[in-house]
């Protein structure tokens, strides 16, 4: 009997497994790896990054910068309302499989009294934002000195099989050149 309940729940889980879309599956890997950034769980979240990223900056120098950058305690950030905004159907190119991801997220920067920016008039600093986002974009919260920037990102998701293991890219317009190096113009060329 408990060996029918075992086979019956593999079943199912192996159904609702193969069941899934492969945007859906892209959807909850990407989540799952934006999870880990919020987790400050920058060692795992790489792992959801090609390893070509890894030629254009070591993997020990990513995750340096993700450190610092987002476990300053002068300046906390954390993200919320992370959304998948679209996502497209993969395709296979050169025997990779990719698809575009649009996500939005709003970025919270709090400057602390310790932070050299916290002697930076708190109207500049909101109008350096307001000029990077747009002035829609952002929202200061004088109580706790509080920034939230609402943006949204392109991402590239590649996977071998088309199925599983989704890779995931930020498709910064500064980096947009070296990810040619691993990115099709094909994919590129759709931003």
């Amino acid at each position: 009997m408990k060996k029918q309940i075992l086979i019956l729940i593999l079943l199912i889980t192996s159904i609702s497994v193969h069941s899934q879309t492969a945007t859906e599956r892209i959807k909850n890997e990407f989540l799952a790896y934006f999870e880990n950034i919020i987790n400050h769980d920058f060692n795992k979240s790489l792992g959801y990054m090609p390893k070509e990223m890894f030629d254009i900056t070591p993997r020990a120098s990513l995750l340096e910068t993700m450190e610092s950058a987002l476990n300053n305690p002068q300046m906390p950030l954390s993200f919320k309302d992370v959304k998948v905004i679209s996502i497209d159907e993969p395709i296979l190119v050169e025997e990779k499989h990719y698809s575009l991801l649009k996500y939005s997220t709003v970025l919270s920067i709090t400057v602390k009294p310790s932070s050299p920016l916290a002697n930076v008039d708190s109207t500049k600093l909101l109008n350096v934002y307001k000029e990077t986002y747009s002035e829609e974009n952002v929202k200061f919260f004088a109580e706790d000195n509080r920034y939230d920037i609402y943006y949204e990102k392109n991402v590239c998701a590649i996977s071998l099989n088309g199925k599983t293991d989704w890779k995931f890219v930020e498709l910064e317009p500064t980096i947009l050149e070296l990810l040619k190096e691993f990115i099709p113009d094909q994919i590129l060329n759709k931003l």
